[in-house]
């Protein structure tokens, strides 16, 4: 497997985290749960946006959630 394929073998969508939230939660609500800027949330609306294991993890977390708890598949790309 090469190094690209690693990478993207372990990416996890974004909207999968809009998806635990109400659709009614405004970008600016999420980004300061998630402690980013709200252009990031409408840009995961918009746009099939991966985040790395390190970035699913640190969200998953601050929504006091495990990672597995939100990408059902955590535990097979580990």
């Amino acid at each position: 497997m090469t190094t690209k394929q690693a990478t993207k073998h372990r990416c996890y969508p974004a909207s999968e985290i809009l998806k635990m939230l109400s659709s009614e939660t405004l970008p600016s609500m999420i980004g300061e749960m998630l402690g980013i800027d709200r252009s990031s949330i409408v840009r995961w609306r918009k746009e099939q946006t991966m985040l790395d294991v390190w970035q699913a993890d640190k969200y998953a977390v601050r929504l006091g959630l495990h990672p597995s708890q939100i990408w059902t598949d955590w535990y097979d790309k580990q």
